[in-house]
């Protein structure tokens, strides 16, 4: 259940006002998008509102993003020289993803436990999840992958026209929140934590396809992502940020940009 309507007072323009309940997962979700603005009495600055806009929150997420890509490059440039003087003592047996996609593949029934691992390397985390279906098992297409971390090769799950399923990119969000920076991330695969599948009372199924990389390429990916899109700036007010809630600035789920 959600909603979306413009409120305004006398002090307050709120460009929009968003509301959203999933009483599937308990999930309660409030966005208030205002305009600046200041209350004065008797020439004192009382209470000030600078909106979601405001370019000092902006500025300073993206000063942050920045630096933490600054350090994610120099433990990478660290990372390298490293490799290069294990490979000439024969001790470098490390797969480089940063030539490579290296992807992990999982899939479980519901009920089931389901372990999306990237432990194939010391230092390996799971950087982002490219991919994910949640629906009814009977209608899944065949899936051939390798278990082995890392090593699945795969970017995309194939649905079909026939399954019933979560919204795509619910079903990723959920993952990212679950997954996203750890090396495995084992949990079972249920309503509980997948959320409600609509339409359809059939027994359901997990597919996922993660991305691995190195904590440093994974952290510059994620401060890369903060950057652009708190760097993104409005034309003619917040209402404008909202409206572009489809493009890769706000939740387009794109590959991950793993330097």
């Amino acid at each position: 259940m959600c909603c979306r309507v413009p409120y305004r007072t006398k002090f307050l323009n709120a460009r929009l006002v968003y509301f959203k309940f999933d009483p599937s997962i308990g999930e309660v979700e409030l966005q208030v998008y205002i305009d600046p603005f200041m209350f004065n009495v008797g020439g004192l600055n009382i209470l000030e509102i600078r909106g979601v806009s405001s370019d000092s929150k902006a500025e300073a997420k993206v000063k942050k993003a920045e630096k933490d890509l600054e350090k994610s490059r120099r433990e990478e440039k660290s990372r390298k020289v490293m490799k290069v003087e294990l490979k000439e003592h024969h001790l470098d047996g490390t797969v480089d993803c940063s030539k490579v996609l290296c992807s992990s593949c999982a899939r479980a029934f519901e009920g089931q436990a389901i372990s999306v691992d990237c432990s194939m390397s010391p230092g390996y985390v799971i950087a982002d999840i490219l991919d994910a279906a949640w629906g009814e098992d009977a209608n899944q297409p065949e899936w051939d992958f390798s278990s082995v971390p890392g090593r699945c090769g795969m970017s995309e799950i194939e649905t079909g026209h026939a399954m019933i399923k979560a919204n795509r990119s619910a079903t990723i969000r959920t993952l990212v929140k679950k997954c996203r920076g750890r090396t495995t991330c084992d949990f079972a695969a249920t309503t509980s934590s997948m959320g409600n599948v609509w339409a359809t009372d059939h027994p359901l199924a997990l597919s996922v396809i993660a991305v691995c990389a190195d904590m440093s390429n994974a952290a510059a990916g994620w401060a890369t992502e903060i950057r652009d899109k708190y760097g993104f700036k409005c034309r003619d007010g917040c209402y404008t940020c909202a409206s572009v809630g489809d493009c890769a600035h706000y939740g387009a789920r794109l590959p991950p940009r793993i330097l």
